[in-house]
This record gives structure tokens, sequence and C-alpha cells, in this order.
């Protein structure tokens, strides 16, 4: 049976539901949830756990020593139940282990554990993948969070830490189409509908840390920081009350993509009966 878990302290207040151990509620004392609340038809979560995939498979498939696979968008993990493994007063751990079903769509043996702790400034999430298969396991992993905009998106901007050039590499029905977008920004992106024409707006092996969330006149909301992520997605819908930060370690396919999940663009490997820890933070404004 689904559990709402609630972990809080003199500065924060946290709630994340068993389902998917999908973190719905996290707020400094006496202000408002950082987070979007769903109460809207725009989109049907909150912070969803990418996993073992994150993005799209070409056809939604797979392939892995011959063997063939089917496997939706994101993975499975955000639609499983969570058990409660520990809480203190400072954190709260939350797990799930491999099955009979999970191993027909990915055939490995797995624990998946998932750590929402406090600290001085605020939010440390901790993944631990354990590999307990006897080969190497292939994954990737993502945090999805969407975080509240009480106006319109284009009041806020993201503040990127430092200058620089990328490629944004256009997305076409979820998958990477080989087209490329150049965007030169000089340390802060404003925030407008145009940026998600083409879906998410997806920086690879992202040259900064930490991404910083702010109105154009009220400052700084929030800060989220990563030093491991292999690619950032940034994403909303038009017209949606929330704008998502996402911290991958993977991503999408490509549309000329082999389907050999050994060989997936930007895929994980642990060896066996190995673990493998991936963090961020974030942090509210003052």
């Amino acid at each position: 049976m689904a559990e709402i878990f609630v972990l809080e302290n003199q500065q924060y207040h946290l709630k994340i539901h068993s389902l998917g151990a999908e973190l719905i509620h996290f707020s400094k004392r006496e202000k408002e949830n950082l987070l979007w609340e769903k109460t809207t038809a725009h989109w049907n979560r909150v912070a969803p756990l990418l996993f073992p995939i994150v993005g799209k498979l070409k056809d939604n498939a797979y392939s892995l020593q011959e063997d063939g696979f089917a496997l939706g968008q994101h993975g499975f993990l955000r639609d499983q139940e969570f058990t409660l493994l520990e809480q203190n007063k400072h954190s709260l751990t939350l797990t799930f282990s491999s099955d009979s079903a999970t191993k027909k769509v990915y055939p490995f043996d797995f624990t998946f554990e998932i750590c929402y702790a406090f600290d001085s400034s605020g939010l440390r999430i901790e993944a631990t993948i354990k590999n307990r298969s006897e080969s190497k396991m292939y994954f990737s992993y993502g945090g999805h969070p969407a975080f509240h905009l009480e106006e319109k998106l284009e009041n806020y901007f993201l503040r990127l830490e430092k200058d620089f050039v990328a490629e944004r590499q256009l997305i076409e029905n979820g998958l990477y189409s080989g087209a490329t977008e150049k965007m030169s920004i000089s340390g802060d992106l404003q925030l407008n509908d145009d940026l998600f024409h083409a879906d998410a707006l997806v920086f690879k092996q992202p040259p900064f840390q930490t991404i910083e969330l702010l109105h154009n006149t009220k400052g700084s909301i929030l800060k989220m920081t990563c030093e491991s992520w292999t690619a950032i997605g940034i994403w909303t819908k038009a017209g949606a009350p929330f704008l998502c930060l996402e911290p991958w370690w993977g991503w999408a396919d490509s549309t000329d993509s082999t389907g050999d999940l050994t060989q997936k663009a930007g895929i994980r490997v642990l060896e066996s009966n190995v673990e493998e820890t991936l963090v961020y933070r974030i942090e509210p404004a003052i």
C-alpha cells in the first residue's frame, strides 16, 4: 500500500511518496513548496526517478547479447513501490530491488537505494545503484524535479555559472535527430517558450556544476548543484506552472542508434557486485 513519508527539522519540510520514491514536497519552514504540486492536467509527475534509462529508446526497445527487450521512456523505476530502509532526524532512505517483473524488461539483479538528507544549506539526493548480477550491468539514471512557477515563464531566468557556447542537439519524437542548434550563453539564460520548441533543452557534458533559478525582479529561488552529472535537461510545457531541472547520468537514443545497450551513448557500466553512488543537491534561496 502506498505511503507518504515525512522528514522535517527546524529548517526544512519534506514529503516523499513510496510509489517511485518520488519527492512531492520540499520547503523551508513557513514557506511555500518549491516543487510543483500537480494541481493541473499539464503533467502527472512531480519528481520521478529515471532508471534504468534516461529519455527514450529508439522503437522503445534495446538488445543485449542477441536478446531483445521492450522498455518505455525513462524506464520503470518511477512506477515501483519502494520500502523504507532507514530514517532518522536528518535523512530518509527508500529501497527497491529487481524482481521477476523487472527482469522481463531489464535482465539484471540490482538494488536501488535513494537517500534524501538535509544538510546546513539544503537537500542532498543520493542514489546508490548496486549490481547484484554475475555479469556487467548497463544503466542510466536521472532526476526529474519540477519546480513551481508562480508567474509566466518569461519572468524567470537561469544562471549557469559561466559563459559558454554549446551545440544543442535537437530532439524529434523523443530522439536526437542529429540536427544541432548553436547557443551562446553569457552566464544567464532568459527563459521563454521558444527555448522548448524542440522539446527539452539538453546540455551534454555541461561545463558547469551549478544551475540557479531566479525571478527577473525578485531574485534567487533555488540552486541545483552536481559535481558528476554527464548531462542536464531543462524542460517544461507551454503554459505549465513548472520548470524541470534534471540532473542526468545518460540520455536518450538518437535516430541512428543501433539498439545495442552495451554501445548506447552515455551508458554507465557496473561490474558484478559493485555499486555506484550518484548525488545532486537542491539549495533553496535564503
